[in-house]
């Protein structure tokens, strides 16, 4: 599993409790890569795709693609790009939406009006989001769940941004989706 942390001063560290939180729910057999991100503080789209290719690349198949906040909107965005190297499966925590042009808006990171059709529905998709997130707004949330009508939406009444309480609800998921792309082959 490849999980990409969220942006802003001290986002990697932050973001460890969700990575060791992930690592005891799904189990000591599971390998999650957590790679510090180029310029947290100032993030640049193209830095962190060419991050999140070179590490995808490098990882055996398959790769689970987990992604928390604004690493979240960065692997949306990756895989509209026409990744040369798909993920298994992708589970995105509390994703900005930026196409706000008065709040939420960072052009590099918007998504295409036709997101949803540009990830291919094979690859499936969860989206989770925490109604008390005092970061990301839950409407951001249902955007993408209209954007990605296909995804999965877990929408939790309380968790917070760092979606405390609910990891758990995300590993399982992981498992559950490992395990029907088990038996497809």
């Amino acid at each position: 599993m490849l999980f990409i942390q969220g942006g802003g001063e001290g986002a990697y560290t932050e973001d460890q409790h969700i990575a060791d939180a992930l690592v005891a729910a799904l189990g000591s057999s599971w390998h999650v890569h957590y790679p510090a991100m180029p310029r947290e503080a100032d993030p640049d789209y193209n830095e962190w795709k060419k991050q999140i290719h070179s590490r995808l690349s490098a990882l055996s198949e398959p790769v689970i693609l987990v992604g928390h906040s604004l690493g979240a909107s960065i692997i949306l965005k990756y895989l509209c790009d026409s990744p040369a190297v798909l993920p298994a499966a992708v589970f995105v925590i509390a994703s900005p939406v930026w196409h706000d042009e008065q709040d939420w808006y960072w052009p590099a990171a918007a998504l295409p009006a036709n997101a949803g059709s540009v990830i291919p529905k094979e690859v499936p998709l969860f989206l989770y989001q925490a109604k008390d997130d005092s970061v990301v707004p839950v409407k951001h949330v249902h955007i993408l769940s209209e954007l990605f009508p296909h995804a999965h939406i877990r929408i939790f009444k309380d968790g917070g941004h760092q979606f405390e309480k609910h990891i758990s609800a995300v590993a399982k998921d992981i498992l559950r989706s490992v395990k029907v792309n088990a038996d497809e082959y």
